[in-house]
């Protein structure tokens, strides 16, 4: 999963997520935006799996405070993961896709 991931949309937008090893621990990334040459930044994620469970925690910066939200992995196969936090108020599920080439 570390890399570039690209997820072209409708409008003719990119939506990149740029994945890295962190230190054993799980992955970190950061997604991006990129529109007619210009990059905006929209998240920093961690992706991780504890003694239980497995995280799917973004950070963006306008929202929640800039605070951590977590949601657990509930659902996967093998190229849909299902991550939920009930208690979010939007969202309260993150579908993540991958798609083989």
């Amino acid at each position: 999963m570390t890399g570039t991931w690209e997820m072209p949309k409708p409008n003719g937008h990119v939506r990149l997520e740029i994945w890295q090893k962190e230190n054993g621990r799980g992955l970190r990334g950061k997604g991006v935006s990129v529109a007619q040459g210009d990059t905006t930044g929209l998240e920093t994620i961690a992706l991780y799996k504890d003694q239980n469970h497995i995280w799917y925690v973004p950070v963006v910066s306008d929202q929640n405070e800039g605070q951590p939200v977590p949601f657990k992995l509930v659902s996967d196969s093998d190229i849909h993961f299902v991550f939920e936090n009930p208690e979010h108020d939007f969202p309260t599920a993150n579908c993540v896709s991958l798609q083989a080439s």
